[in-house]
């Protein structure tokens, strides 16, 4: 399905939640986090050669969409098959009293590490972005 939909590199994180997200507050989260993480704001741009190049915009309209589904499961796989239009998006599956929410984004921009912790920063209430150590971190472990 991915690969027929030609959504190469596109990663997803879904948090099934225990009850309904504030709206208002998650949309000034992400306008937020846009304003002070300014890799949020890189975008590829297109060169008069062969090669894309990244680029920061000096402001990113990310639309947050609250998506109403019969069923969370098949609400996410709905919308993993669509094509990602920026480098990331956030949208909120409800079902019923409960949310999800589905942040996705390509794979240039984080791996899904730095995706738990960016989520968990919208959830939170610090006004300032981590520290570039915090959000760059690695690890010196070998996976297994």
């Amino acid at each position: 399905m991915v690969a027929r939909a030609g959504l190469h590199n596109v990663c997803s994180l879904v948090c099934q939640l225990d009850g309904r997200l504030d709206m208002d507050r998650l949309r000034e989260r992400v306008k937020l986090a846009t304003r002070i993480m300014p890799e949020l704001r890189w975008q590829l741009a297109r060169r008069r050669a062969l090669w894309p190049t990244w680029r920061p915009a000096s402001s990113v309209e990310v639309a947050v969409s609250r998506h109403e589904v019969d069923r969370v499961l098949p609400g996410v796989m709905d919308l993993l098959a669509k094509p990602l239009e920026q480098l990331w998006s956030v949208d909120v599956l409800s079902c019923g009293d409960q949310d999800a929410l589905v942040f996705r984004w390509f794979h240039s921009l984080t791996d899904a590490r730095g995706a738990a912790r960016f989520v968990k920063w919208l959830g939170g209430s610090d006004e300032t972005a981590p520290d570039a150590e915090a959000r760059f971190r690695t690890s010196d472990r070998l996976l297994n």
